[in-house]
């Protein structure tokens, strides 16, 4: 995966079942409304030209609650979204559960 193309990699990502959301983003590049978004194939597509796919300039960061090689996953019950003065931050708690069979 090292070396390669950003968008190329988010959607590998996505496809290898890998569950994450925004949880913060920096308000110079990206609004707070994009906090608490999942990251799958739809909000990829919809991130503004200037915005790497991966956050790899720290446009956002993402909490993983699931991935197929954890032992269970993390629920999530959202709060609101903290607005500081630059960077926004979607406030959740979190609960471990066991793996779905």
């Amino acid at each position: 995966m090292l070396g390669e193309e950003s968008r190329v990699l988010a959607f590998e990502i996505v496809d290898r079942g890998i569950q994450t959301m925004l949880v913060t983003t920096d308000g110079e590049v990206l609004q707070s409304e994009w906090c608490g978004r999942w990251y799958d194939k739809a909000l990829i597509e919809s991130f503004p030209g200037h915005i790497d796919p991966c956050g790899e300039n720290g446009e956002f960061h993402t909490l993983v609650t699931s991935t197929p090689s954890f032992q269970g996953h993390i629920e999530l019950t959202m709060l609101e979204v903290q607005i500081g003065e630059r960077f926004s931050h979607q406030r959740y708690q979190a609960k471990a559960l066991p793996k779905q069979i």
